[in-house]
């Protein structure tokens, strides 16, 4: 079995998009938020990565990193398997991978996601994430905002994690960083 973790393409874009829909259809994501997967895809701010099984696209998801004044602060956005695929670790190995490239800064850094009520077990439970606020968009969505302390001991752990899989990673993925000066970025007491 052929199992890659590679840098997202143009040429990915409908398999995205019928993962997307696939997820919104089985009510994992909320409606409304289609232009804005696209537009992640596209933006060359952030790495997408996506997940190839034998030459299958079964997943995707994004990181994006900004750095405050030495301050990392990462935000992982759409990380999406087809629903014909959960349960399986697809999702554990897409965030895994996206976590394993926060390398700066030691890996001294936070990661921030927004969940739906029926993935904050996963992010909480498994992973380690906590939860530092509770938003209700436009549409009457309700999300849960996440956070992760991330530092050498986890950035390693993620990376032994993904070298223990059977899935090989493209190299020389590198999360692009944004330099922010004059924006209030997502904070939390520690």
């Amino acid at each position: 079995m052929n199992q890659l973790i590679r840098e997202y393409s143009e040429s990915d874009l409908e398999d995205c998009l019928t993962i997307y829909r696939a997820n919104r259809e089985a009510g994992f994501i909320p409606q409304g938020y289609e232009q804005e997967f696209v537009e992640t895809l596209k933006n060359k701010a952030s790495l997408t990565l996506v997940i190839e099984v034998d030459g299958e696209l079964l997943g995707c998801g994004s990181v994006a990193y900004l750095n405050q004044e030495g301050s990392y602060f990462a935000n992982l956005s759409f990380g999406l398997i087809h629903p014909d695929h959960h349960r399986r670790k697809y999702g554990s190995i897409l965030l895994v991978a996206r976590l394993a490239l926060l390398t700066e800064n030691e890996g001294r850094s936070l990661a921030y996601l927004s969940a739906i009520k029926s993935s904050v077990g996963f992010y909480s439970g498994v992973v380690g994430f906590s939860e530092y606020d509770r938003t209700e968009d436009e549409f009457g969505n309700h999300f849960y905002e996440l956070c992760l302390e991330l530092g050498p001991v986890r950035l390693r752990d993620a990376q032994e994690y993904l070298a223990g899989s059977d899935f090989s990673m493209s190299p020389n993925l590198k999360v692009p960083i944004a330099e922010v000066t004059d924006t209030q970025i997502w904070q939390r007491e520690w």
